[in-house]
């Protein structure tokens, strides 16, 4: 059973892989500012431009049209306060008294910030596939452990539960990080917080069941030391010679 714990330590390391490249990612409820480069036609950098910068919600909707971008040493950047997740759309405009510009831009806002990719999804995915493959034989050894080792039995079941548990909140981190729709995030979040009492409740099961298991075996072992020492134990809990 310690292997098997090991075992999900390192897969909980393992699914923290993400990209490196975090450029126009945004952590939600947080602020952001966005820059952009303004070049003339010939792509050199226009230095005298003004500029004013266009989002829009994953929805298509408004979030903010022809707001003044602050111009510096040819980039034109933009603070604001992200609120959803999701995919967002931009342009940013730009212009002097000798060109004119439009760079069009997307950008993700998702609750950790980091960029999702293929690659960690892949990686979560088999995480996620390892611990129900745990929690699969785990209950298999609930079925198949004999009645008489009720301890073992009942410990391979609340274990595979708590490792379903981990897999479906390792479910929900996934999805919240891929700027999924909010309904979902919501339904995922209602399922985190009941799996936290679930890991309170599962976990004082366990020490409920191996404080018995070790009580009534120090109490079997008193009794045949004292057995030994005076006589047959018998069944009514007395002894005879």
């Amino acid at each position: 059973m310690r292997n098997k714990i090991i075992i999900l330590l390192m897969l909980v390391l393992m699914v923290s892989v993400v990209s490196a490249d975090e450029s126009f990612v945004f952590q939600e409820h947080f602020n952001y500012t966005l820059e952009l480069t303004m070049a003339h036609a010939n792509l050199s950098t226009c230095t005298d431009c003004s500029c004013t910068y266009s989002l829009y919600y994953p929805n298509g909707t408004v979030l903010v049209q022809d707001v003044n971008g602050v111009s510096s040493k040819g980039y034109c950047s933009y603070t604001n306060f992200t609120n959803f997740s999701g995919i967002y759309g931009g342009e940013m405009v730009f212009n002097d008294s000798l060109d004119f510009g439009r760079v069009s831009f997307e950008m993700e806002v998702n609750p950790t910030g980091v960029k999702s990719s293929e690659m960690k999804s892949a990686a979560v995915n088999r995480g996620i596939y390892v611990l129900f493959g745990i929690a699969f034989l785990l209950f298999m050894g609930f079925l198949f452990t004999p009645k008489e080792y009720s301890p073992f039995k009942w410990t391979f079941f609340l274990l595979s539960i708590l490792f379903i548990v981990i897999g479906i909140n390792i479910i929900g981190i996934s999805i919240k990080s891929e700027a999924v729709s909010s309904n979902i995030v919501n339904v995922f979040d209602q399922l985190g917080a009941v799996s936290y009492y679930l890991y309170w409740f599962i976990g004082g099961l366990l020490l409920f069941i191996w404080i018995l298991t070790t009580i009534a075996s120090l109490v079997d072992k008193k009794n045949m030391k004292q057995a030994q020492a005076v006589g047959e134990y018998t069944t009514t809990g007395g002894f005879y010679r």
